[in-house]
């Protein structure tokens, strides 16, 4: 069980004092349940007898029971409290490492699960451990007390009594499996469903485009069902279990009131005794009735341990390597060779950009230009042929985040957070500069709160373009030594794109530029275009010479030119 639950076990143990204080209010609280029946006897048997110590047994039967309350409270207090602390660190953790992962395992790993499992597993590993370890020390401790005292008052019917109970193992054992398999299917089943709802939030706007507002139903319906048949059948499991222990705890219950009920008609035992044995073997009961769900908080914590693990074990970025100094940077491509699942996707790309050299790549959609700025970046982790070099160092062995802090990216699908202009834009420099040289000034003025306006979620208040040129002006906001431009103005008309460049131009001098475009780029602010097609290089050099001798680049600008 421990090897299993491995990598929750640190964070038990920082909170091992909580835990041992939590177990010990909770053996102190087992024996004064313990001393209340003993009292009830006492009580019984002295009103039989006559005595006189009724009035105090009854104070100290409510004494008992009132310390008996506060110690479970302080138990509840120490260890769920223990446990809120654990899914807080669980959660921190497992962010942590989500943010440590490369660029690859998310276009593996929908988001939708990974929230669920940053969600609903971590909360299912809390409640195992703090419900778990509260019940499961509770039912331990009161079941052996309670026993001793059965034992103490009568060790026939004690025995009798828990043999019933010894087939309680037997349903563990065959059940413990089982459970595991299907909660671990009900914690898959949920994070497709998380999957698919996250989808269609992210793209309500085609579903409405569209009219799919009733497919999407009926595919949500099919989730959902899905989820639904994955519970139903944990229940079925637990139906089967839940009357079992019933009918066990029954026949124990039985016995006793049968053997206790033979022996107080003969004699062998006190009326107190009687009542002492059924309270005893009813407190006995409550924990054999608990174990089944104790049992599956265990299973469904096991399985979300295991789904954390899965991403856990996952190979982080690496950090180590070279650091360099500030720019200015040489960057070069020698002879860049990529193959996905046998098929090459680059071949032998080959080109250097010197300190504040702007370079083209141009070239069909598919041919490859995405995948060498994601490499030079490191958001690709194929092995490649050839090599990228940053001022005579292998790019491999530079540390990534050394590459990234001297390098901004332009992505072709924009992405902007839930927060104001000004901050998706930059947090420490002032926006309004940035604003005006991506040509979105004049906009900007016009929304109620200016730079303050909260752009919504992925920035969906904002047009394509704007969403564009913002993630331009965040890009120029940490000066960087080398800017990637990845196809960055797709959903902008050609006269803003026009502004954009004659505002851009004075800013990026000095910096190294490398942009990939299906668009054309004024001509006169760069120094070195390159062609490609099909993952390799047909024409490169000067941009007025490649414009002469190529037939793609003649094509795409003598229609820029008509138009």
């Amino acid at each position: 069980m421990f090897k299993e639950l491995g990598s929750i076990l640190p964070y038990i143990r920082r909170q091992k004092g909580q835990f041992l204080q939590g177990v010990l209010a909770l053996i102190l609280a087992s024996f004064f349940s313990a001393v209340i029946p003993l009292l009830i006897k006492y009580a019984v048997d002295g009103l039989k007898s006559g005595n006189g110590w009724l009035s105090l047994t009854i104070a100290a039967t409510g004494l008992a029971a009132l310390f008996q309350g506060l110690l479970r409270y302080t138990a509840r207090m120490r260890i769920l409290n223990a446990a809120r602390d654990i899914e807080f660190e669980l959660r921190r953790d497992f962010y942590s490492r989500l943010m440590s992962l490369p660029y690859p395992f998310f276009k593996k790993h929908h988001r939708g699960d990974l929230i669920a499992r940053i969600m609903n597993d971590i909360g299912n590993i809390r409640m195992m451990i703090g419900m778990g370890i509260l019940h499961f020390s509770g039912a331990v401790t009161t079941t052996v007390v309670s026993l001793a005292m059965m034992l103490k008052l009568n060790a026939v019917i004690t025995l009798l009594s828990i043999v019933p109970l010894a087939f309680l193992f037997l349903f563990i054992k065959v059940y413990m499996k089982r459970f595991q398999h299907i909660f671990k299917e009900v914690q898959e089943a949920y994070g497709t469903l998380s999957r698919g709802v996250n989808e269609v939030l992210s793209g309500i706007r085609v579903i409405k485009n569209y009219v799919l507002q009733e497919s999407e139903r009926q595919r949500f319906d099919t989730l959902n069902k899905a989820y639904m048949d994955k519970n139903l059948a944990s229940v079925k499991v637990w139906g089967a279990i839940f009357p079992s222990l019933g009918f066990l705890g029954g026949v124990g219950t039985l016995l006793v009131m049968w053997v206790g009920g033979y022996a107080l008609i003969h004699e062998k035992i006190t009326l107190g005794d009687f009542i002492a044995l059924n309270t005893y073997y009813m407190m006995v009961m409550w924990p054999v009735a608990a174990l089944g769900w104790i049992l599956s908080l265990y299973q469904k914590g096991l399985a979300s341990v295991k789904r954390l693990d899965l991403v856990n074990d996952a190979e982080v970025e690496k950090e180590e390597g070279v650091v360099l100094p500030g720019g200015p940077f040489t960057l070069s491509v020698e002879g860049l060779g990529l193959k996905k699942s046998d098929v090459p996707v680059l071949e032998n790309v080959t080109f250097q950009a010197q300190p504040g050299e702007k370079i083209l790549i141009i070239g069909p959609t598919g041919c490859g230009k995405s995948t060498v700025l994601n490499l030079i970046v490191g958001l690709e982790e194929e092995e490649y042929e050839g090599a990228i070099r940053l001022n005579g160092t292998e790019m491999r062995s530079i540390a990534l985040s050394c590459r990234r802090r001297h390098m901004a990216v332009v992505p072709q699908d924009p992405f902007l957070y839930s927060l104001s202009i000004h901050e998706n834009v930059s947090f420490q420099r002032d926006a309004e500069p940035l604003v005006d040289v991506v040509g979105m000034r004049d906009e900007v003025l016009r929304f109620e709160d200016g730079l303050d306006t909260v752009v919504g979620e992925r920035g969906i208040t904002l047009s394509g373009g704007q969403k564009q040129r913002l993630t331009l002006a965040r890009a120029l906001s940490v000066e960087p030594s080398i800017l990637i431009l990845d196809d960055p103005f797709t959903h902008v008309d050609g006269f803003t794109e026009h502004l954009i460049w004659e505002k851009l131009s004075p800013m990026l001098e000095g910096k190294t530029v490398i942009i990939a475009s299906t668009r054309p780029v004024p001509l006169h602010l760069i120094d070195q275009a390159i062609v490609l097609v099909e993952g390799a290089v047909v024409d490169q050099g000067p941009p007025f010479e490649v414009l002469e001798r190529d037939a793609y680049m003649k094509l795409l600008y003598e229609r820029q030119d008509s138009e």
